[in-house]
């Protein structure tokens, strides 16, 4: 239940806390998705204490956005990346050799 109520929700707030904003730099953005997730959060909650449902979910988003004034060396037309994570979920960002096959971050330590 709460997998769908992810789903279902977070794209549409996510989109509508972006579209708040004046701006997309980096802080903006990472309000954004704070205010989505909490927002989200209190309705699942809600939902499931009158439910008295026992259920919960991870989740792990990554953005992609324009870097708006690129510093040498850093070429125009560059990207950042903003990962945001609840719950235990983690991400693993590699560059160069892949991973073993379970892509342990234990087993896989960067240099």
């Amino acid at each position: 239940r709460c997998v769908e109520h992810l789903a279902e929700r977070l794209p549409g707030l996510l989109q509508a806390r972006l579209a708040s904003k004046p701006s997309l730099t980096e802080e903006l953005l990472r309000e954004a998705v704070v205010e989505a997730f909490a927002i989200v959060d209190e309705e699942f909650l809600a939902w499931a204490r009158q439910q008295e449902a026992m259920d919960g979910s991870t989740l792990l988003l990554a953005l992609v956005f324009p870097e708006s004034s690129p510093q040498p060396p850093r070429p125009p037309g560059s990207c950042r990346l903003l990962v945001a994570n609840v719950g235990d979920s983690r991400a693993i960002l590699i560059r160069g050799t892949p991973p073993s096959a379970d892509g342990s971050a234990e087993q896989n330590q960067l240099s």
